[in-house]
């Protein structure tokens, strides 16, 4: 039998349930906050100076074998730009978090009603905005200690998670199978770049590095992965990520447990003092 009238009651059930939701949202948002804060205090509290090179890599004439060879001879040169505070990199990544965790906790801010909203529809840009940008710090932070020192692909990485995070956005407004896919490739690659110079440390040099850094590397891969397969969970509603409010969780959850791993990993085989 058809309902040709629904119940006013069960909707509004609905909209109070959905109001409490977001309202717990929020206190999650706010807890947050101050457990990222807390960890990048103590990150610049306690962590030892540590810096990593940023280089610049470009053509030069070789003048000895050119004047040998009696023709131009290029060779590769390369050229520090600037020494990166890996302590810094940290703290600046977990502080990024702090402050867009805490723009979402509050509730007197203009954003309120777009952020319920974009929580409701399951398309939230703050968090996609703090997966690019404090995403983005960590993974040049793993890049660089996996020996991923030139700014051009430290660049190309920054940029393809950027890209990653738009095309991971759209899939959730309703971008369709495409650009899930880009969203997975873009982020999957990113990932596996630090992979790629660990392999050639392993195949051209001794292959001897602190095990940490494999761990890191792999950490950081398996969260992009993850974060991506829970847009497609999302969309095709299998199981209890169909639930806006369980998704979102799980994507709080998942980044705060990641930058807590990768946090005091680095903290202990690298950072302290």
């Amino acid at each position: 039998m058809k309902q040709y009238f629904s119940n006013p009651f069960r909707e509004i059930s609905q909209t109070v349930n959905a109001k409490t939701q977001i309202t717990n949202l929020q206190k999650w948002h706010r807890v947050l906050a101050v457990i990222y804060a807390a960890q990048g205090l103590l990150v610049l509290l306690l962590s030892a100076h540590h810096d990593a090179p940023v280089k610049a890599s470009y053509l030069v004439r070789d003048s000895l074998s050119s004047s040998v060879a009696g023709q131009t001879v290029w060779a590769s040169a390369v050229h520090v730009i600037f020494n990166a505070n890996l302590t810094y990199l940290l703290a600046a990544a977990l502080f990024v978090a702090t402050i867009i965790n805490a723009i979402m906790s509050v509730k007197q801010l203009r954003y309120k009603d777009k952020y319920e909203a974009s929580v409701k529809k399951g398309a939230v840009p703050l968090r996609w905005l703090n997966f690019a940008v404090s995403g983005g710090l960590l993974l040049v932070l793993v890049a660089l200690i996996s020996g991923v020192y030139d700014i051009s692909t430290l660049g190309l990485m920054l940029t393809l998670l950027a890209a990653s995070a738009v095309f991971g956005l759209l899939t959730e407004r309703g971008g369709g199978r495409l650009s899930f896919v880009a969203a997975m490739a873009t982020a999957t690659l990113t990932g596996l770049v630090p992979i790629c110079y660990l392999m050639h440390g392993a195949i051209y040099g001794d292959g001897r590095l602190t095990g940490y850094v494999y761990g890191v590397v792999v950490v950081m891969l398996a969260y992009l992965v993850a974060t991506m397969l829970t847009v497609y969970f999302h969309r095709q509603k299998i199981g209890r990520w169909s639930d806006v409010f369980f998704t979102e969780k799980t994507f709080l959850v998942r980044q705060l447990v990641v930058w807590t791993v990768l946090t005091w990993t680095l903290f202990v085989g690298l950072l302290s003092a």
